[in-house]
């Protein structure tokens, strides 16, 4: 099936934008302001939340891969707006709880499993954006950071649950503290990688998992996204599916399941 593109809401003359690409039952988030190597302005953050929110209204879609353009993933958010839009106590705390954080939440409640495909930097806001995904694969140049500290600034409250929640504790505050940006192996030493391919066959490899995944069944990921959010009010909804039928089926015939059939 070929790609479709999907509008989402954007000036004319962005500097940066978000654009969303179905293909069949896979959906790529691009992050493309490749000048800034795809650091994030106010409006490509809104156009996140906005393209989370349409995502969770197309079942169709069985996973979401996000990504960067131009051989980086994420370099954070573009601190060339900060003197107009986090300049003192009351913006900066707007950006942070109107900005960002409608955009993490938005990514965190879809139900759809989310693939990480990290080249180059990911960073600050860029890392906020990979703890958000269930599965974080990069290729063998990337690179991990928040020094934020070293700006004059931690996380946010909600930018650091995100992040401890991914990576846990200690390997939060070491990358806060230290300042430093860590290569994919010692990242995926850490748990913060599921696998680190090298930079040839990287997008192979990346569309390979993520159609590998597109094919697990949509209500039986959704209810383990939810128990993972410790958001799920019935657990055992999956058992009422076609689905939860369809693959026991499947296994007693030895054949591929095929879920999503009403």
């Amino acid at each position: 099936m070929g790609e479709a593109s999907h509008p989402l809401a954007q000036a004319a003359d962005a500097p940066g934008q978000i654009n969303l690409v179905l293909d069949g039952p896979v959906a790529i988030l691009h992050i493309s302001h490749p000048a800034r190597r795809n650091a994030l302005t106010v409006a490509m953050w809104h156009q996140i939340t906005q393209a989370a929110q349409l995502l969770a209204t197309l079942p169709a879609v069985r996973c979401v891969v996000l990504r960067g353009a131009g051989g980086h993933f994420c370099a954070g958010a573009d601190i060339s707006e900060m003197p107009t839009v986090r300049h003192d106590r009351s913006t900066g705390t707007a950006y942070h709880e109107e900005v960002i954080r409608p955009a993490l939440m938005a990514l965190r409640a879809l139900d759809q499993p989310l693939i990480a495909g990290i080249e180059g930097d990911c960073v600050g806001g860029g890392l906020e954006l990979a703890a958000c995904c269930d599965l974080r694969v990069a290729n063998n140049d990337a690179r991990f950071g928040a020094p934020v500290l070293h700006k004059g600034f931690p996380l946010a409250p909600f930018e650091w649950q995100v992040v401890s929640d991914a990576f846990g504790r200690a390997a939060t505050m070491s990358l806060l503290i230290s300042g430093e940006l860590i290569e994919a192996p010692r990242a995926l030493t850490l748990g913060m990688l599921q696998h680190v391919w090298p930079r040839a066959g990287f997008d192979w490899q990346l569309a390979d998992l993520a159609r590998r995944v597109s094919q697990t069944a949509p209500a039986a990921v959704a209810v383990a996204k939810q128990l993972a959010r410790g958001q799920c009010q019935d657990p055992y909804v999956f058992l009422d599916s076609p689905d939860y039928r369809e693959g026991i089926l499947a296994f007693l015939e030895r054949r591929a399941p095929h879920f999503g059939k009403p």
